[in-house]
């Protein structure tokens, strides 16, 4: 079953079991967690980053004993380092991103929150999260790349030969590769996949998360 989430909240279900999935239901639920208070002992601090017990979870060894969606935001806090913490209003508004990586930790709460519901409700082993590029290098030229990043760690990523198979590089295809990478890396059921790109799938119906099971 592919169970996929579009970042305007409605919900898709295809495949074995998909009729047996109260999609209200797990709506409500997942609204109600948006703005659920924080967990007393593991959530998101000032800056975006995971604490649990009142330290921020920056180890391997520290993430290993959280669940799949706690291990995958906390690794990509931690790989972002020092930067600009914004708020709501100014995520949002493309008038005052800044240049390069951001965090804003209200719309972190959030979406995690609803992740944690997907995990529980579909008993999600492995998270990917996904990206494809396409982009000008210097002394390069244009260069098309795709990456598929796992909780754990796992990264999967690399640069697109120059119109491979006869086909013309783009965005397009760096974010489907990023699509089949993780799809041929480990054979575990049950993943849960985020990405944001509208281009692999050229319809109205955009997902924002993906739990296959």
């Amino acid at each position: 079953m592919c169970f996929s989430v579009a970042p305007n909240g409605s919900i898709q279900a295809v495949g074995t079991n998909a009729a047996k999935v109260d999609k209200v239901e797990l709506r409500r639920r997942m609204d109600e967690a948006r703005t659920a208070p924080a967990l007393p002992t593991l959530g998101i601090d000032e800056r975006g980053f995971v604490r649990s017990h009142g330290v921020r979870v920056l180890t391997a060894n520290a993430r290993a004993v959280l669940s799949p969606a706690w291990q995958a935001f906390a690794l990509a806090r931690s790989e972002l380092g020092e930067v600009p913490v914004l708020d709501v209003a100014a995520a949002l508004s493309s008038e005052e991103w800044t240049e390069g990586n951001f965090v804003c930790p209200e719309l972190t709460h959030s979406t995690l929150r609803e992740m944690l519901v997907l995990e529980k409700e579909f008993d999600v082993k492995a998270v990917w999260t996904l990206d494809g590029s396409w982009r000008h290098i210097d002394e390069v030229g244009m260069v098309a790349a795709s990456a598929a990043a796992r909780h754990d760690g796992v990264v999967v990523s690399g640069r697109l030969e120059e119109n491979a198979d006869g086909m013309a590089l783009n965005a397009y295809l760096g974010e489907l590769a990023a699509h089949v990478d993780w799809t041929h890396t480990g054979r575990t059921r049950r993943v849960m996949v985020g990405f944001d790109a509208v281009s692999p799938w050229r319809c109205a119906y955009v997902p924002e998360w993906q739990v296959c099971t």
